[in-house]
């Protein structure tokens, strides 16, 4: 496992290593789930759902799993997934599956007073261009009189590599830099790269004993064989599966350009 090491980069956005960090610092995950969403929770109770699994799809028959689903108290509820596929379908598939978790979280029968307590929200960490880290979409839960009770529904598309670019040019500066851009640049740094991690995480990001805690937590990860051998299975899964795309777009245009000629080549004729 030395050349993955050595030879690879590693980046916390990968599932994998974001579960095994993560899942393990649970409390620095809502953190950042704060600092992101604005969310002010007073209760310390909460339920981390990896793989939290939706209904079977009746169009394909495919099992759609989210990646995590954050229960915060009895109230807020975040759905947190890591994107890495620049497809138009990735944002529209994460709303779809938001859509059915809140389906399946409010049940038949709720009061009025009951959903207006419910906040859903949809966290994606994209490692495409997204042109904004801001909420892009809110659903409101009205009352039969129309009258607006609550936010149901928040969706929040982080681009990450957009982050860690801002804070790559502004590294000496990166504390002026919003939470929203250090967190996100986090997620896309190296994990061997402490010092731009402990950089990013500055006095404010974290304490002292979270930033102590984190990066121990990273570091037992780079040393972990079992967790990068199961990274470089997931990774060159990915790859393939980009390979695969590229390939595809690329014959797309082909036969379109043979097609074109060939039909240019028939107009010709018949003039």
């Amino acid at each position: 496992m030395a050349n993955v090491k050595n030879d690879r980069i590693i980046r916390l956005c990968g599932d994998v290593i974001f579960k095994s960090v993560f899942l393990k610092e649970k409390d620095i995950l809502l953190k950042m789930i704060y600092d992101i969403t604005g969310i002010k929770e007073t209760s310390f109770y909460e339920e981390i759902i990896p793989g939290y699994e939706l209904e079977t799809s009746k169009i394909d028959g495919k099992v759609n799993r989210c990646d995590l689903l954050v229960k915060i108290g009895d109230k807020y509820f975040i759905n947190v997934e890591l994107n890495y596929l620049h497809e138009k379908s990735v944002l529209y598939r994460n709303m779809l599956q938001l859509f059915r978790i809140s389906i399946q979280i409010t049940e038949s029968g709720m009061t009025d007073k009951d959903l207006s307590q419910k906040h859903i929200g949809q966290l994606n960490f994209n490692t495409f261009s997204n042109n904004n880290n801001k909420e892009i979409l809110k659903g409101y839960y009205q009352d039969d009189e129309g009258n607006k009770l609550n936010d149901l529904l928040t969706f929040w598309n982080i681009d990450i590599v957009k982050c860690y670019k801002k804070v790559y040019n502004n590294i000496e500066g990166v504390q002026k830099l919003p939470k929203t851009v250090r967190w996100g640049a986090l997620l896309y740094t190296d994990v061997h790269d402490i010092e731009m991690i402990e950089k990013i995480i500055g006095d404010d990001l974290l304490t002292m004993g979270e930033r102590t805690k984190l990066v121990a937590s990273i570091t037992d990860v780079v040393d972990n064989t079992k967790i990068l051998q199961d990274w470089m299975v997931e990774e060159n899964a990915r790859l393939k599966h980009e390979g695969q795309m590229a390939y595809a777009r690329e014959e797309g245009l082909k036969q379109g350009i043979e097609q074109g000629i060939e039909q240019g080549i028939e107009q010709g004729i018949e003039q």
